[in-house]
């Protein structure tokens, strides 16, 4: 018998996806996106957070989904291009402790 028990169980995920690709972004939108649970998790959410205090705002979460909401602002001037591309997160706090990360990532165009 082989003994597994110095293996890190990995953590399952509570949402049906972990990350999610907004696709392109014209600079300037308001996208509102949303996780899905898998279950309902309402009795289980502590509070949910932000990891980017202007640009990324967290409705709420009803129904089976998290709903959030992404602002693309204005393009930042030192970015000599015409596009870039943006990795964010929101951290789901629950209330025996622990923590999940949600990631969202784009491409956003002038």
């Amino acid at each position: 018998m082989v003994n597994l028990g110095h293996l890190k169980k990995e953590k399952m995920s509570k949402f049906k996806e972990s990350e999610l690709d907004l696709g392109t972004i014209k600079s300037g939108s308001n996208i509102i996106f949303h996780f899905y649970s898998i279950e309902d998790i309402s009795n289980n959410i502590s509070y949910v957070e932000s990891g980017c205090g202007s640009c990324t705002k967290v409705l709420g979460y009803q129904n089976g989904s998290l709903s959030i909401k992404f602002s693309s602002g204005t393009f930042p001037f030192h970015i000599d291009n015409d596009r870039y591309n943006i990795n964010k997160s929101v951290y789901v706090h629950y209330k025996d402790g622990t923590q999940e990360e949600l990631r969202f990532k784009g491409l956003i165009l002038k």
